[in-house]
């Protein structure tokens, strides 16, 4: 039985909506194109619910990619809890440097103002 998380039903979305902005379409032609109603696709981009499997031809399809792989972007896989992990970590990384470039622009400009202060005495 596969268990299925808000993020897996996210995944997807995501690419779906990434890849329908892309295109310049709406919702309501993505809907369209799939044989669905509007909110149905707005159901899956926002993660509420995901596509059946009768959709996933036409959704690899729409994406460029192998059905496999919207399977694992819809059902997760294996790797889900490492994977995020990892994320996680980088984010965390991604913040502290974020950190540090803002803490070295503010010594930055203290060493200048220091530097211009002390040459407007001499």
């Amino acid at each position: 039985m596969i268990v299925r998380t808000y993020n897996d039903a996210m995944r997807l979305g995501l690419h779906i909506r990434e890849r329908r902005r892309a295109a310049g379409m709406s919702a309501a032609q993505l809907a369209e194109l799939f044989g669905v109603k509007q909110s149905a696709v707005s159901k899956w981009e926002n993660g509420i619910t995901d596509p059946g499997d009768d959709k996933l031809d036409a959704i690899a399809g729409f994406l460029g990619v192998p059905r496999s792989e919207v399977v694992l972007m819809r059902d997760g896989s294996a790797d889900d809890d490492r994977t995020t992990e990892l994320e996680n970590r980088l984010d965390r990384v991604e913040q502290r440097l974020e950190e540090v470039v803002r803490l070295l622009g503010d010594l930055d400009r203290r060493i200048r103002g220091t530097s211009q202060g002390g040459d407007e005495e001499a």
